[in-house]
């Protein structure tokens, strides 16, 4: 399954720009491979993506993301904690977020960067 997570989305018939991804809102899709977050991102939850052990991919056009660190008694780590199969994170072209690395803590093989049309 991919996910492309919207900029905007209609809410009783007003736009509404999506500008974060809330704690677990994605977070044990095991059926989740590919995901997309646009660029109107800003802030991404505690675990947002965690337990997601088909997750191979992700593609971040927000550059000027915060990306939440779980600092439970459970679990410490990134919101990509436990999605241990990554093996791609490209991100627009300024360059990765601070805290990127942190957010993908020991889950990713490699950090690249694409161009914008």
């Amino acid at each position: 399954i991919q996910i492309t997570i919207l900029p905007k989305v209609q809410i009783e018939g007003e736009s509404c720009v999506v500008d974060r991804v809330e704690k677990d809102g994605f977070s044990s899709c095991s059926r989740l491979k590919h995901v997309s977050i646009p660029a109107t991102v800003k802030y991404v939850g505690e675990l947002a993506f965690a337990r997601n052990g088909k997750l191979e991919s992700v593609v971040c056009l927000s550059n000027r993301v915060e990306f939440a660190m779980s600092e439970s008694k459970w679990a410490t780590g990134g919101v990509f904690l436990g999605s241990n199969r990554i093996a791609s994170v490209k991100w627009a072209t300024d360059g990765t977020p601070a805290y990127a690395y942190e957010a993908f803590a020991g889950n990713v093989i490699s950090f690249q960067e694409i161009l914008q049309d």
